[in-house]
């Protein structure tokens, strides 16, 4: 029989009632100190303090989003997307971290 062994699922489902109840806390204590995390779209993080920072990618303020970060893997995209590994590799070295930010009046806003 295929499937999720009894103690996988019980994992999965203290994993699902924890990240439902939005507890940070909660969701770490099920995972080990040196947990490894692989995030198809946002990459890997190790141990406690790396799954922490995944999860409080939002900070609140009065009940409100105040400060909000996303993070992607720009090379697996790049190079998703079918752009040439040489020409991906020039474009991480010369720039190795991107920011973007929106023009108020940008040609898809009008």
């Amino acid at each position: 029989m295929l499937g999720m062994s009894a103690d996988a699922l019980s994992v999965a489902h203290r994993f699902t009632r924890a990240f439902n109840s939005r507890d940070v806390d909660r969701v770490l204590k099920v995972f080990t100190p040196d947990a490894v995390y692989h995030d198809l779209f946002y990459g890997r993080f190790d141990g406690h303090a790396g799954l922490r920072r995944l999860l409080e990618v939002f900070e609140t303020r009065a009940g409100r989003c105040h400060t909000y970060r996303e993070y992607f893997d720009r090379t697996a995209v790049l190079l998703a997307v079918g752009i040439a590994p040489a020409a991906v590799a020039r474009i991480a070295a010369q720039r190795p971290s991107v920011q973007l930010s929106l023009l108020e009046q940008s040609p898809l806003s009008r």
